[in-house]
């Protein structure tokens, strides 16, 4: 059904943004009140290494201490499979706004303004926030003021990343993960145009 209605919108998209989007229709069409975002947090985040890091404030020092957690997509690939970070490749030095949002169900869709504003997205990857501390952050060692940071409840987190306005703005979805999630597992097919991996989102597809 999912390839059928894809093939009818005549858009090379991932498979999982289709469901999505067929998902927030059926929710319209049958009156289904949408996910409830219960806290958003908002701000601009710099790198000097053209990459950024999600994850429990109390792991990003693993991070900046030991490179070979996200030296390159290998070792960001473990890192993810882990739980311990998600990542945002930006392939350039600067500063990003990022908008962090805990809804309350498992729908982990964008708007329908921002569906049409997409640049790129990854799909939904699983985040040990053992603290509650969500921090977005270069994972280089940073100053209270260059991280975006939101307490959370703590526990297991399924988390879905965007960009839209070409690529200027990136916003990380997240809900508790009251079931085991699968853990990432590299893709068996070539990336399309835009799509990222699961956790890895790359502003450069």
């Amino acid at each position: 059904m999912f390839e059928r209605a894809r093939a009818a919108a005549c858009l090379p998209q991932p498979l999982h943004l289709v469901m999505q989007k067929i998902a927030k229709k059926l929710r319209d069409l049958t009156g289904t009140a949408p996910a409830v975002v219960l806290v958003k947090k908002a701000g601009r985040v710099p790198t000097t290494v053209g990459v950024y890091a999600i994850c429990d404030a109390t792991k990003h020092r693993t991070l900046t201490d030991q490179t070979e957690h996200w030296a390159d997509e290998d070792a960001m690939r473990r890192t993810i499979g882990d739980g311990a970070a998600l990542f945002v490749y930006a392939g350039s030095d600067g500063a990003l706004p990022f908008e962090v949002r805990i809804v309350d169900s498992n729908d982990l869709s964008l708007s329908t303004r921002e569906y049409k504003n997409l640049h790129a997205s990854a799909p939904r990857a699983v985040l040990e926030l053992a603290s509650g501390r969500l921090r977005i952050a270069a994972p280089t060692n940073v100053s209270a003021g260059e991280v975006l940071e939101l307490d959370v409840e703590p526990g297991s987190y399924a988390v879905a990343m965007y960009s839209i306005d070409d690529g200027n703005k990136c916003i990380v979805i997240a809900t508790r993960a009251l079931h085991a999630e699968p853990r990432y597992t590299p893709p068996k097919e070539a990336k399309r145009l835009g799509q990222s991996e699961p956790g890895l989102l790359d502003l450069q597809a």
